[in-house]
């Protein structure tokens, strides 16, 4: 295993396919709800193509019948909700849980950019009790451009009081890297679910999060 010593104040995260492996659920939840609505069946790889933006935005986009929006947003959130324990519990980010914790007692500030709306985001970390661990989360409701846009992410370091410079990004996907390298910001693809690549080189790559050794 490799063991990257980063001498950081600032830790930011993303969230779906980072620090819970949501993604299966979102994606079941986006089926279900474009099946309904749209009366058509959605692969991940088609759904992927409109991640970027919140869970309302991307369902707001690509509905048939705008109409029915409202009514569509709702049934995610239920869907959301209902199956969020079958899809992923507190167990399964037993290794997640140890670096924020290691984090938290190394006096670290720790945040988070995420595409989630903040519904959605509120949902999942109330689920697998993450809540307290932020000092900033900033959502797609938080912003106007989503990743790669760098707004999140430069957001977040004002909250935090923190410079590029003393900051790292924690993400799993392209837009992550992407948002990260425009912040200036140094950037770690993360493949602890899921064997990711980047297009983007990120500065670090990482396979567990049992990985880092935190300087204080």
């Amino acid at each position: 295993m490799n063991k990257f010593n980063l001498q950081k104040t600032t830790y930011i995260f993303d969230f779906d396919g980072t620090l819970a492996d949501t993604l299966p659920l979102c994606f079941d939840c986006f089926r279900k709800v474009f099946k309904q609505f749209n009366n058509v069946e959605m692969t991940n790889k088609e759904i992927v193509k409109s991640f970027g933006p919140s869970e309302e935005r991307i369902i707001e986009k690509n509905l048939i019948n705008k109409a029915d929006a409202s009514k569509a947003i709702d049934t995610f959130y239920k869907l959301y909700l209902e199956q969020h324990d079958s899809f992923i519990t507190r167990k399964e980010i037993g290794g997640i849980l140890n670096l924020l914790d290691s984090l938290k007692s190394n006096q670290k500030k720790i945040g988070m950019v995420t595409g989630k709306g903040r519904r959605v985001l509120e949902m999942s970390l109330d689920k697998l009790g993450l809540g307290n661990y932020f000092d900033a989360m900033i959502t797609d409701d938080d912003v106007i451009n989503h990743k790669p846009d760098s707004e999140g992410l430069l957001k977040a370091l004002k909250i935090l009081d923190s410079s590029p410079e003393e900051a790292i990004f924690f993400g799993d996907g392209n837009a992550d890297i992407g948002a990260g390298k425009n912040a200036g910001v140094t950037t770690v693809g993360v493949r602890w679910f899921s064997e990711n690549s980047f297009e983007l080189a990120p500065d670090f790559i990482s396979d567990s999060p049992n990985e880092f050794v935190l300087s204080s």
